[in-house]
């Protein structure tokens, strides 16, 4: 598969990625990665750059958890829909 390059900017820091997203996937992903940042910073004038971004690092590493055992669950919840359904299905066949 083709892998794009593309150049962004973090905290001032200008990076170079080779990625097989397209241009606005990444666009997105530093969006979303600076505002996280800057909501962080808003609370916490005081917090250099590094600790900002292991602050971010753990905001984000905690929403992608959250978002796991989320999914987890739904998943779950869908089997046991599944199995109810299928046993219905079933009486009502028989």
């Amino acid at each position: 598969m083709r892998r794009n390059v593309f150049e962004l900017t973090v905290l001032g820091h200008r990076l170079r990625i080779a990625t097989e997203n397209d241009e606005e996937y990444v666009r997105t992903l530093t969006e979303y990665v600076t505002s996280c940042i800057n909501k962080l910073r808003d609370g916490n004038r005081s917090v250099g750059n590094v600790e900002l971004l292991i602050l971010t690092t753990l905001t984000l590493a905690d929403e992608v958890l959250k978002a796991r055992k989320e999914l987890e669950e739904t998943k779950v919840r869908v089997e046991k829909l599944k199995t109810l359904i299928d046993e219905r299905v079933k009486v009502s066949q028989g």
